[in-house]
């Protein structure tokens, strides 16, 4: 019980962070729980590489209804912020489609960030609400995987 004490508390000072580094533009996330798998292969990802673990997480969050108290949602939303950020350094390699990416990311680490913060009390953010608008998301930049 003690550790989770500890793990919640380490996630709230985790996303206070997160504040910080939004108002820069990039959403890190709130990293105190393990890798979800497949995310330490992303430390040079290439675009094809990077949408695939994002969609991984997508998919968890999604199949979970975005319930944070799942522990495996809860990692996962903990998780989808640093890959976006490092999906973020890959979209140069989409030429045209690099401005649009990368506007699809920032909207999603923005409601994902939202979701989180509800989660740990700091907002309404709803899954229902915005899963409509991350799935439109998802899809476009799986879209633009070449």
């Amino acid at each position: 019980m003690s550790s989770n004490l500890f793990c919640c508390d380490l996630a709230k000072y985790a996303c206070g962070l997160l504040a910080i580094v939004a108002s820069i533009g990039i959403v890190i996330g709130c990293s105190s729980q393990p890798a979800t798998s497949g995310e330490n292969a992303m430390d040079t990802p290439e675009y094809p590489t990077a949408v695939l673990t994002l969609e991984k997480l997508y998919n968890v969050i999604n199949e979970g209804g975005g319930d944070g108290s799942d522990p495996a949602v809860h990692g996962a939303m903990h998780s989808v912020g640093g890959v976006l950020q490092k999906l973020a350094t890959t979209t140069p390699s989409l030429g045209k489609n690099a401005e649009k990416a990368g506007e699809a990311i920032s909207r999603m680490s923005e409601l994902y960030g939202n979701l989180d913060k509800a989660h740990h009390g700091n907002g309404d953010a709803t899954y229902d609400d915005m899963s409509a608008e991350l799935k439109e998301l998802m899809d476009k930049l799986t879209s633009y995987s070449p």
